[in-house]
């Protein structure tokens, strides 16, 4: 089964074959990418690739009162991937 995160690769090879044909640097864009199955592992190679910017979708709690912990604990366990 292909990963988001190869399909997000192929994107990204032929956005850099598309600048190259047209001129373009391909560094003087910004690259955001949101997958719908995003692992830890996927991390440090799309930032290899020149993604600039993860978008992370997940539901937040019902109880506001837990949000902040929450985001904590979101923000710590993708966090853990960047070296």
């Amino acid at each position: 089964m292909t990963r988001d995160s190869d399909l997000a690769r192929l994107g990204l090879h032929a956005l850099g074959d598309q600048c190259a044909e047209h001129g373009r640097d391909r560094s003087e864009l910004r690259v955001t990418v949101a997958l719908r199955a995003l692992h830890l592992d996927d991390i440090v190679p799309l930032a290899d690739l020149g993604v600039d910017e993860l978008v992370i979708v997940d539901g937040p709690p019902e109880d506001p009162h837990a949000a902040a912990d929450w985001v904590a604990a979101l923000a710590d366990h993708w966090l853990s991937a960047v070296p």
